[in-house]
């Protein structure tokens, strides 16, 4: 029989094995101290990079007055009371994240009926440009209100308007008039045209249906209002 080499078929080797331990020593060789060294300093590294973006990412902002503040002390450029002003009047108003209130005018009232802290204005220089507006008939006066409770004089919430309007064209408002109580809706809206004026109100039409917006632009609406009649 013919004798079969298997060093040369890649079987066992000639030496009885001792050429495969060398590859094993190699793999079990230890790192030296200057690459564990770099290893720690990349790894250290990475890390602290991770934290500082973190920190960037997730750093809280704050509102002071009418300005954004970040907790460093930082001012970015950006006033609460023309946010509108940083944003191209080709925008899209549907594309808008508006800040907004719920019963904006419930301030200063008892705990159970109060929503808000800030007045009207208070929330126009914050930013706000949605307003949830709910109007009461009490005698000859009209008045802003939240369940049994009345609150602060809807006539004062329109002049509030038309000053921050007049200070500030480049912003627009929504006001959604949700609720009407004791038939105020008609006075309402006679005070609304007297004060803050029919042709501030985007193509001078109160609007029940939100799919009008779908085809305005913020230079569109500049320095109006939009108004929605959403009656009970």
């Amino acid at each position: 029989m013919e004798d079969y080499d298997f060093a040369a078929a890649g079987g066992v080797p000639e030496d009885g094995g001792a050429a495969s331990e060398e590859p094993r020593k190699k793999q079990k060789k230890k790192l030296t101290r200057r690459e564990k060294g770099k290893i720690a300093l990349i790894v250290i590294g990475s890390f602290l990079g991770l934290i500082a973006l973190l920190a960037v990412i997730l750093a809280p902002i704050i509102v002071e007055g009418n300005k954004v503040i970040t907790r460093d002390g930082a001012e970015p450029n950006i006033y609460l009371t023309e946010w509108m002003n940083y944003i191209s009047d080709d925008a899209p108003v549907t594309d808008l994240a508006i800040p907004g209130s719920h019963d904006s005018g419930c301030f200063g009232m008892p705990w159970y009926a109060e929503t808000q802290d800030l007045n009207f204005a208070e929330q126009l220089e914050r930013g706000v440009r949605y307003f949830d507006i709910r109007v009461n008939k009490k005698g000859g006066d009209y008045v802003i209100f939240h369940g049994p409770v009345n609150g602060t004089d809807y006539v004062d919430l329109l002049y509030q308007i038309d000053e921050f309007m007049d200070a500030h064209p480049s912003e627009f408002l929504i006001l959604d008039f949700s609720h009407f109580k004791n038939g105020s809706e008609e006075g309402v809206f006679a005070l609304f045209d007297e004060i803050v004026g029919a042709e501030r109100v985007v193509n001078n039409t109160k609007m029940t249906d939100a799919a009008f917006l779908d085809s305005l632009t913020l230079g569109d609406v500049r320095g109006k209002c939009i108004v929605f009649i959403d009656p009970e």
